[in-house]
């Protein structure tokens, strides 16, 4: 797929304004769905969403994943202009808890979640995951206001913060609680990494800057734990 269709579709989905369609339960943020979808259909009407279906060997295919312990996850694929990108989500209340066992409703409301996520690796809404309020600027956009000295003041945010599809992978790599964990989201998304690195070096060399510090706490914890 070609990296200027990935490119394009990056640079209008993450200049959006979600910030008037954000839903808040139990002091956090969620971004409306439903209107999500329909700013997708506004810019790209083509555009495709699938959830990932487990076989079971005594029914019928299943949409979530459950682990040993009786929490799951769900995943989707969104498809826009060929290209892909996959995500997924344990279960959880609006705590961020992993749910148990949960019902009907608890795994539509995370697939639901989990689909307005897979439109963040696009853009849309990419910065309400940073704690942002707004979306940034557009390339060529700048601040004209004058500095008191009459020289420019440097940046105080780290090459990371400013990349937008960093922050993005930041949370997502938070949610890796251990080191199989990151190893099996780096893989399942080697593709679209591969992508980021081909088109645009300097945002995959800040994504792998998010997972060398995610990979070096869990190994203090891993560490850490061995020795209690």
């Amino acid at each position: 797929m070609s990296n200027e269709n990935f490119k394009e579709i990056w640079d209008i989905l993450s200049h959006v304004d979600v910030t008037g369609h954000v839903e808040k339960k139990g002091g956090l943020s969620y971004l409306s769905w439903a209107w999500a979808w329909g700013v997708l259909m506004d810019n790209y009407a083509d555009a495709e969403f699938k959830f990932t279906t487990y076989p079971q060997a005594d029914g019928p295919d299943l949409d979530v994943m459950t682990y040993a312990d009786g929490s799951c996850k769900v995943e989707c694929l969104v498809t826009i202009r060929g290209c892909k990108r996959l995500m997924w989500l344990p279960v959880m209340d609006y705590k961020n808890n992993s749910i148990k066992n949960p019902s009907s409703r608890q795994v539509s409301d995370s697939k639901m979640r989990c689909l307005t996520k897979a439109l963040s690796l696009f853009g849309l809404g990419h910065f309400l995951y940073a704690g942002e309020d707004t979306p940034p600027s557009r390339p060529g956009d700048v601040e004209t206001a004058e500095p008191k000295n009459g020289t420019a003041k440097p940046s105080k945010k780290s090459s990371k913060k400013e990349s937008g599809i960093a922050v993005t992978y930041e949370v997502f790599a938070q949610e890796c609680e251990t080191m199989k964990d990151l190893r099996t989201w780096w893989v399942d998304n080697k593709e679209e990494l591969e992508t980021l690195e081909s088109s645009q070096p300097d945002h995959y060399k800040a994504v792998l800057d998010v997972f060398t510090e995610r990979k070096k706490a869990l190994k203090e914890k891993e560490t850490q734990n061995g020795s209690n």
